[in-house]
């Protein structure tokens, strides 16, 4: 009589089969997540370059408003001065008309002073403001507004006139030795995701082209 036909597979016979299967499907998600990877980075990479750009300008912005608040004609202004929060120099502006940035229950918005506050754990930058004590009863309140939740850095950028040189000092840096000493241009590091992109702000205009 002729021999039977096996039916089913044999034990080894399923676990190779289960281990194809496994390779195939890994190499699947491993194909499919860097898919995605690729077309989250296409698609969103303007929109951080927009961030890094939008953060530069409001700044810019409320520099000019600063400028005329002071009555000092000329466009930006950029003030360094004693931060009320973490005691150390920083970028400070003086606000006496409507930006919508800041949100309040005075409205119209009164004047303002606002300082630019590194968090360095974080890596956040933020605006931390108060309002004139004249409209708030001579209490005076801070305000903490977020200006981007991806600084990884600062950098204070110095121009020493003797050795005709530029030196570089970061925030992060709690060391810094020129940090009373206002910097010719800061360097702005945002980080998101692996990404990192770096704008310069200008505090003395003069110097933009070195």
């Amino acid at each position: 009589m002729p021999g039977k036909h096996r039916k089913g597979l044999t034990f080894l016979e399923m676990l190779i089969a289960i281990t194809l299967f496994a390779l195939i499907m890994t190499s699947g998600m491993m194909l499919l997540s860097s898919m995605i990877r690729s077309y989250y980075i296409v698609e969103t990479h303007p929109l951080f370059e927009q961030h890094a750009s939008g953060v530069v300008r409001l700044l810019e912005e409320l520099a000019a408003a600063t400028a005329q608040a002071e009555e000092r004609p000329g466009g930006q202004h950029f003030r360094w001065d004693r931060a009320p929060v973490s005691r150390s120099n920083t970028l400070a502006f003086t606000i006496n008309r409507d930006i919508r940035f800041f949100v309040s229950d005075l409205i119209p918005l009164p004047p303002l002073r606002a300082h630019l506050h590194f968090e360095h754990d974080n890596e956040q930058l933020w605006l931390v403001w108060s309002v004139d004590p004249r409209f708030t009863n001579n209490e005076r309140s801070y305000h903490y507004s977020l200006v981007s939740p991806w600084v990884a850095d600062l950098e204070f950028v110095y121009f020493n006139a003797n050795e005709r040189s530029w030196e570089i000092e970061r925030a992060s840096d709690q060391s810094r030795n020129r940090s009373a000493q206002r910097p010719n241009h800061i360097r702005i590091i945002f980080s998101r995701g692996g990404e990192r992109i770096v704008r310069t702000l200008y505090l003395n205009p003069a110097r933009a082209l070195l």
